[in-house]
């Protein structure tokens, strides 16, 4: 454990983000946790692209004192608790965990996401670029819908 921390951010693979709003609600000397939990990857489901990614996304958080532990999340919470009792383990509520066995974790309520209301197009760059649009609608004022046209010769499956 890394001297002169008395806040540990515990933060899970659905809420890495570098600048998260739970950094403006704590003060005091940080570090932001990551459990590397190889067991729970696999009940998610997550492949080795979106481990992979994950990996990505913690490059983000040079500047967040970052430790990574790999292990089983409740032990390794356990372990830091037992270890240094005085450190404040916070994290952003996820509803999909049971705080019940960690008495010791301070939840902090999340904003909830944004409920997309459209058809979810096939491949995220597309569905992204609708999203886009609606979620930032000061960055995409009112614009006429204009379709490129596709010459005659190219069918539109083959265009890219």
């Amino acid at each position: 454990m890394k001297k002169n921390i008395d806040t540990l951010v515990w933060l899970t693979a659905s809420q890495l983000n570098a600048n998260h709003p739970v950094y403006e609600q704590i003060d005091g000397r940080v570090a932001t946790l990551f459990i590397w939990d190889d067991e729970q990857f696999q009940k998610m489901g997550f492949s080795i692209k979106r481990q992979y990614f994950i990996w990505q996304c913690l490059q983000d958080f040079k500047k967040r004192n970052l430790m990574v532990i790999k292990g089983e999340t409740d032990h390794v919470l356990k372990s830091i608790y037992q270890k240094t009792p005085k450190i404040k383990i916070i994290t952003p509520e996820d509803k999909r965990l049971d705080y019940s066995r960690w008495s010791f974790i301070n939840r902090l309520n999340q904003p909830q996401f944004l409920v997309y209301q459209g058809k979810i197009p096939y491949g995220f760059f597309k569905f992204w670029k609708q999203a886009e649009q609606q979620l930032f609608p000061k960055k995409y004022p009112a614009q006429s819908h204009v379709k490129a046209s596709i010459p005659s010769n190219i069918n539109q499956s083959s265009a890219v």
